[in-house]
């Protein structure tokens, strides 16, 4: 996944997540997925399914990782704080 695709996304997710009020979203099948240095900062993530994802040198600063499963998930690297 590239970066502009990554963008459409997130900019997809806060509209659903906007219009709806809850989590999950558009970044509901995120498990499996390849986002190393991705940058997350800020993005709402709660209950994003990150299982299993590279999240290897991803920034994930700021962002709500409430209810987000992050099992066997590679955070090697990412920014948190």
């Amino acid at each position: 996944m590239d970066s502009t695709k990554l963008k459409e996304i997130i900019a997809a997710h806060k509209l659903w997540l906007a219009s709806v009020g809850r989590s999950g979203g558009y970044l509901s099948g995120a498990n499996r997925a390849d986002l190393r240095g991705a940058d997350l900062s800020g993005v709402d993530l709660r209950g994003v399914d990150f299982s299993r994802a590279d999240l290897a040198g991803a920034n994930l600063s700021g962002t709500d990782l409430s209810g987000t499963d992050l099992s066997v998930t590679n955070l090697s690297y990412t920014k948190l704080t």
